[in-house]
Parts: structure tokens; C-alpha cells; sequence
């Protein structure tokens, strides 16, 4: 009898802490998570982005001070650029109270990051109203990139940054944005639910998402059965990394809570990402923003002494067996030309239904200077040591 009741003690004990933790502890916290995540994809090198996900303001334990106290803690982190992945608002949350969405823009207006705050909406904030919302955004000078494209400033060139519309709302609509792009042009992408992940091209090398919340909930051999509730594939882009079909997602859990104002074995986060490159091979190119060219390889040796250059605009000029390339640098606007064939020589991409790289002749500077102001094209070759200029 002793022993039952003891057993009976215990139990009530643990059922008390997991509730504790599950309804105060956790929810009421937040933190700052870092990731490092590897994508082929070397105009996005070393970048560091914040992902802001799940906001929902006016859930439990997240009220004006702790919104600001996210914001603080997001600038504190120095990211390169911040990312907005929807759902800002709360609908019938237990213990919740609507916060109004101009006090919620107001607050995150405060971010700050050298290549900007961008914002999508999640299905959340179009049950609400969307447009109502997204337009409160720009207002406060953070673009809404619902299915539309915007090209950024990067550390090794400009790159395309993509939103996608929610798939959970019935708004993703990929081909909207891409018809409009260079083909097979890569780009950073962004969404709030991970759902999209299956209907987005190759294009893009790296897409953030959220809205799974990382199942609120992970329970041991169960995993995270609320994922069911929204995902249509379950568990599959629960929280993480994911690879999948030459493609790679990161999808972060989240700040707020929805359905039950708990969480347990995933605390809310502010996910901190920097990306590393995939390791290129030697003579190889691997590309950022391009128009023109699809592939290319070197036809000998490069010089060891060769270091990688960024390249912001490429033009060349072709003979038979050789070109010369006429290159403006990520970093200057300084021009340089050089042989190009003991080093690389242009070819047809080997992959299906890639075209051969037209050539034409650049000969005229005044010309090679209009084209280079009216496109752009980020990539890495190896190079000789001493360029001429």
C-alpha cells in the first residue's frame, strides 16, 4: 500500500513538471539557435540569416515586451539579412488575445540587417486579411515578396531572393515568379509553409520556411504527431534540414504557439543560419544570378598559384580554339581582361537541354560596358595569378 502510494506521488510529480514545462517553462521562453547549412551555391557563401517564424503575437507569453525582446536579440546577432516567414497573428488561441497587426508592424519595423528585411505572409495572416496585411508591412519599408522577386546586394554579387506564396492558404504560386527570371537562374527562396517544397524549381539552392511550429510537441518514439495537422506530409519537413530532390529546405519551429498554448521538446527560436559552400572542384564553375551561360569546364591544367575570383558581369570574346573574358569584379567596379585559354574554355552544359554559350565579339569597350551595366552574372573560375589589365 505504502508502495502504491509512493509510485502514485511520483507519478503526479512527473505529470506536474512535464505540464510545468510544457505550458510555462518552454512557450515562455526564447532563444537564438545557430545552423550552419551547406548549399551549392557560392554567392550565398558565408551569409548569416536570421529567421524570424510563428510570430504569433498575442499567443501566451508573447505580448509587446517579449516581441521587442525578439528584435533586440535578433539585432544583437548582426544577421546579413532577416527573413519574415508569416503567420504574425493568432485566431481562438486558448489564453490568447488578439494583438492589432499595426502594433505588431511596428515593432518588428525595429529590425535591422545590411541587406534588409523581407516578410511573407503565412496562413494565419490571410485568414485575417491579407492584403491588409502585407501592405502594412511595405508601409514600414518591409517589402512583402508574395510570389514576386527581388534582387539583393550580396557579399560576392547580387542574387535573386524569392518569396512564395503560403501553400497552406491556397497562395503559393511558384511559375508567378519565375517565368520572370533568367532561366535556371538560382536564387534564395522563402515561404511559410515547407508544403511548397515539391512544386518549387532547382532553382532555388536554398528555401526557408516555417508554419510546422517543429510539431510544438516531440514525444519519445512518437516523434511529432502534430505535424499531421499541417503538413499534408506529415512528419517528412517537420523542422530542419531536408534534402530532397537535388534541393535543400531549412525549416525553423518557430516563436509562438497555435491550436494549445504549449510546447515541449521544442523551445521557440529565432534560427540563426550561416551558409557554407559546397566544395567546388578545381577549373569548375559554379554559378550565382546569370543570364547566357549554362556551363562550362577548363580544357587544361589551372595555374596552381590560381586563386578563385568573383566575378559580378562575364563577357567573352571567341575564337576557335580560345577566348579572352572581360570581367567587372563583385567588389570594384574595375575592369579586367584576360586569356581565358589556359584556364577555361566554354562548352555545352552536358546536362539535358542545356544550350552552347553565345559568343560575341566585345571587341568595343563602349559596347562591353553598356551589356555589363544592363545584366549581371555571379560566378567562380580559377584564374592565373597575374591578370592582365
Amino acid at each position: 500500500m505504502r508502495s502504491r502510494f509512493l509510485l502514485a506521488a511520483l507519478g503526479l510529480i512527473l505529470v506536474a513538471g512535464l505540464g510545468l514545462d510544457a505550458f510555462w517553462l518552454e512557450p515562455s521562453s526564447i532563444r537564438l539557435t545557430r545552423y550552419d547549412v551547406t548549399v551549392d551555391a557560392p554567392y550565398l557563401k558565408d551569409m548569416t540569416i536570421a529567421v524570424i517564424s510563428d510570430l504569433h503575437a498575442g499567443a501566451p507569453y508573447i505580448d509587446d515586451a517579449k516581441i521587442d525582446k525578439i528584435v533586440a536579440m535578433t539585432n544583437a546577432a548582426h544577421p546579413d539579412i532577416i527573413l519574415l516567414t508569416g503567420d504574425y497573428v493568432i485566431r481562438s488561441l486558448p489564453f490568447g488575445r488578439h494583438m492589432p497587426v499595426e502594433k505588431i508592424v511596428a515593432h518588428l519595423r525595429q529590425l535591422r540587417a545590411p541587406m534588409g528585411v523581407y516578410s511573407v505572409l503565412g496562413n494565419h495572416d490571410h485568414w485575417e486579411n491579407g492584403p491588409r496585411i502585407a501592405n502594412l508591412f511595405r508601409a514600414a519599408g518591409i517589402p512583402d515578396l508574395e510570389n514576386m522577386a527581388q534582387v539583393v546586394r550580396g557579399h560576392h554579387g547580387d542574387f535573386y531572393l524569392v518569396g512564395i506564396g503560403d501553400y497552406h492558404s491556397g497562395q503559393s504560386h511558384p511559375p508567378r515568379v519565375f517565368r520572370h527570371l533568367p532561366a535556371d537562374v538560382p536564387a534564395l527562396c522563402f515561404t511559410h509553409s515547407p508544403d511548397s517544397l515539391p512544386i518549387l524549381p532547382k532553382n532555388c539552392a536554398l528555401t526557408l520556411a516555417g508554419h510546422t511550429h517543429g510539431g510544438q510537441i516531440w514525444l519519445p518514439f512518437l516523434g511529432r504527431p502534430a505535424v499531421d495537422l499541417a503538413s499534408m506530409y506529415g512528419q517528412r519537413y517537420a523542422i530542419g534540414t531536408v534534402h530532397e530532390d537535388g534541393k535543400t529546405m531549412f525549416v525553423s519551429s518557430g516563436i509562438g504557439t497555435s491550436l494549445i498554448p504549449a510546447r515541449f521538446g521544442v523551445p521557440p527560436e529565432i534560427s540563426f543560419l550561416t551558409i557554407r559552400c559546397a566544395t567546388t572542384r578545381r577549373g569548375e564553375w559554379s554559378f550565382g544570378p546569370f543570364r547566357g551561360v549554362n556551363a562550362a569546364s577548363t580544357s587544361e591544367q589551372p595555374d596552381e598559384t590560381a586563386a578563385p575570383l568573383q566575378l559580378r558581369s562575364i563577357f567573352w570574346v571567341t575564337s576557335s580554339r580560345s577566348a579572352a573574358i572581360l570581367c567587372i569584379s563583385s567588389s570594384s567596379s574595375e575592369r579586367a581582361t584576360f586569356s581565358a585559354s589556359a584556364v577555361c574554355r566554354l562548352r555545352k552544359a552536358r546536362r539535358t537541354g542545356a544550350r552552347s554559350p553565345r559568343c560575341a565579339d566585345f571587341s568595343s569597350a563602349s559596347r562591353a560596358r553598356r551589356v555589363a551595366t544592363s545584366s549581371f552574372f555571379s560566378a567562380r573560375c580559377w584564374v592565373p595569378s597575374k591578370v592582365a589589365a
